[in-house]
């Protein structure tokens, strides 16, 4: 059936998730490992369709897209949790929390360009050709 294309977007998901997951340790995005570990792929498939998904912690996307100077505080909630995965102590999380909302947090978009699927669109063609050469 589809037996070429499901290997190849298998091997993508795989390095799609090796790639983003060394990125977060380069750019020291990993503290508590909550993310981190989140992070995989899944297949959905059924009868018309193969979906290749990205998997991971809600907030990957403010960690890809940075969070805008001048927007709402992050939750103190939150804040205190990464404190206390760096030892910083508790009673500096509505400062932290206040400073990313003034100044917000850089964008990592290498990470977003990992996930980008596009750059495998000639490994796909060529898989889908295999599965349907003959037919």
């Amino acid at each position: 059936m589809n037996s070429n294309l499901v290997t190849i977007l298998n091997e993508i998901g795989a390095e799609i998730v090796e790639k983003y997951k060394q990125e977060l340790m380069n750019q020291d995005k990993v503290v508590t490992g909550k993310l981190y570990n989140s992070i995989d792929y899944k297949l959905e498939i059924s009868r018309d369709s193969i979906k290749l998904i990205f998997v991971a912690e809600d907030y990957y996307i403010n960690v890809e897209d940075g969070r805008q100077a001048g927007s709402k505080m992050p939750p103190i909630s939150k804040i205190r949790e990464w404190c206390q995965f760096k030892g910083i102590l508790d009673k500096n999380a509505y400062i932290i929390a206040r400073s990313i909302s003034l100044k917000g947090i850089r964008a990592i978009p290498s990470l977003e360009e990992i996930r980008n699927i596009n750059n495998y669109t000639e490994l796909i063609r060529r898989a889908i050709e295999k599965d349907y050469v003959g037919i």
